[in-house]
């Protein structure tokens, strides 16, 4: 890439991104400013007496996995709260109830909904997401059920443009059989259950989705798309919640490189290391909003008055060698350990590396292996970025462990996709 192509990618990667910022906050403060906190403590303590918020620990379980309704009652008591700071400083600082230890967060939402508080606001402003783009109008007017159907719907619609684009973009039906695997195994079909992952996840796998329908149509200038992907990272992390940043970063390196793979080894290779740049441009475009929100809320501070926050802390908590001091893998061994700890995912895990197994062997056969080989490829990014941010994974293994799952069926079925394939797919438009 020279200069010049190099300016016009960060050029327009930074417009892109202030423009998204910009939209996105317009959009919370539009939502936050037209809520009604009465109807949304109603529709809490219904969710509550009908158990729709987890157990007495705020949690759910699905497929032998626990699905957390923490950041639910974070995200809610915002939603509740009366507080009558101006619109745009509202949404910035987020006001949420402080949970402290052990009493839990949701038990802490229920004592404020049912009029009985055990605990006080304060500005919650590292975490302002867009889930509440959703979340408040609807319990504005509906039933936290209505609200989790919304998300089954939303996961539903996600799940399937994911699949088509992959079945697309492989040319084949493995990918199908993989997510079908992944859905049947883990907790994600049940994600509906906690609004919040439920929005996250349909905007990754929108994403990713995204990624291959423009990996497709594009030339073999993978620079065209580093904008884009890299617009799609930040999109993805105003609705994250820190939850699976690497499975963003997989995905769209996968969705890049299986649209090329079958070309000879020295093309391989060069769509390898598009894809790893690729996957690159999301986590800079991931890390991007989160700086840009933090500047947000700073500049804020300043003009409001407000003692101006910065969240070195929060980041120190969560990177390898914060709080916690750092073990080389240990993060990445959390994630194994969450991998095999049910039957049903243990299986999966270890289909998909005999699945790979199979492919790679046959491909040595065929003279293909470059093409299996680089798919392992892409894992390395990721786990790299597990092991930055080895404090965060550790803690929340329950949910960052969904990399290994994802990851290892989508690689198995691309793996397996390669041996049918002898040569690239060309659309009609790329024909011409």
């Amino acid at each position: 890439m020279n200069l010049a192509r190099l300016f016009a990618v960060l050029w327009r990667s930074a417009v892109g991104l202030l423009l998204l910022g910009a939209l996105g906050l317009g959009a919370l403060v539009l939502a936050d400013s037209t809520r009604d906190p009465d109807a949304i403590a109603a529709a809490v303590r219904q969710a509550f007496t009908e158990r729709r918020l987890g157990d007495a620990n705020g949690f759910d379980y699905a497929n032998g996995r626990e699905l957390s309704h923490f950041s639910e009652c974070i995200g809610l008591s915002t939603a509740i709260s009366k507080d009558s700071e101006p619109p745009l400083w509202f949404s910035l600082t987020s006001p949420a109830l402080l949970w402290t230890a052990p009493i839990p967060m949701c038990r802490t939402l229920q004592d404020e909904v049912a009029g009985t508080p055990t605990s006080r606001y304060y500005a919650y402003s590292r975490y302002w997401h867009g889930y509440r783009l959703l979340t408040e109008p609807v319990l504005s007017r509906f039933s936290y059920a209505t609200l989790q159907w919304l998300c089954a719907g939303l996961l539903a619609i996600a799940t399937l443009g994911f699949a088509l684009a992959a079945i697309r973009g492989t040319n084949s039906m493995q990918p199908l059989a993989a997510i079908g695997a992944v859905l049947l195994t883990t907790e994600t079909a049940f994600l509906f259950m906690t609004p919040t992952h439920a929005v996250s996840f349909s905007v990754l796998l929108g994403a990713a989705a995204l990624v291959l329908h423009l990996a497709g149509d594009a030339d073999d200038r993978a620079d065209r798309l580093f904008p884009p992907v890299f617009l799609l990272g930040a999109a993805y992390n105003f609705f994250d919640f820190l939850y699976n940043p690497d499975l963003m970063m997989f995905l769209a390196g996968w969705g890049y490189l299986v649209t090329r793979l079958g070309r000879e080894p020295p093309a391989t290779g060069r769509a390898l290391a598009q894809a790893i740049a690729l996957q690159m441009a999301s986590v800079a475009g991931y890390v991007a909003m989160w700086v840009l929100k933090w500047m947000l809320v700073y500049a804020g501070g300043l003009i409001y008055g407000a003692t101006p926050w910065l969240p070195a802390d929060h980041v120190n908590r969560w990177l390898a060698g914060g709080e916690h001091g750092y073990l080389p893998f240990a993060a990445t061994l959390a994630l194994i350990r969450q991998s095999i700890a049910t039957p049903q995912t243990a299986l999966l895990m270890g289909a998909s590396i005999l699945g790979y197994a199979i492919a790679l062997l046959l491909a040595l056969r065929q003279g293909r292996a470059y093409a299996v080989l680089a798919l392992g490829g892409l894992w390395l990014a990721p786990l790299a970025i597990v092991e930055v941010k080895a404090g965060h994974t550790i803690m929340h293994a329950p949910f960052t462990w969904r990399l290994l799952p994802w990851a290892a069926a989508m690689t198995a079925a691309a793996a397996l996709a390669v041996l049918r394939r002898a040569e690239p797919i060309r659309r009609p438009s790329a024909a011409r």
